[in-house]
């Protein structure tokens, strides 16, 4: 799911219920609130680009826990803050991340 540049504001609509999405690329919208908590209860999602927003906040913890098959996670150039989660630590399948503020 791609739509760059659209400057949709207030955060993600919920999109849990897309049991089979593998990637959500939502960079460059301007989206603003928290890092949405729902992204980790998307069992087979593999790649989360979320770079380029207004997200503020820390990382949710809930996105680490249940996605096994993340492969990449880019959040960068948001407002993000408080410490990297250990829990990143145990996404084995985890080959990219890139946090850069």
């Amino acid at each position: 799911m791609k739509s760059a540049y659209s400057r949709i504001q207030n955060g993600l609509y919920p999109l849990s219920f897309l049991r089979r999405l593998k990637e959500i690329d939502m960079g460059s919208n301007n989206f603003t609130g928290v890092v949405p908590s729902w992204l980790g209860t998307i069992p087979e999602l593999q790649h989360i680009f979320l770079d380029n927003n207004s997200f503020s906040g820390s990382i949710p913890t809930s996105l680490l826990h249940n996605n096994s098959k993340l492969k990449t996670i880019k959040l960068a150039y948001n407002f993000l803050n408080g410490n990297i989660p250990q829990e990143i630590c145990n996404l084995s399948t985890l080959e990219y991340l890139y946090l850069r503020s």
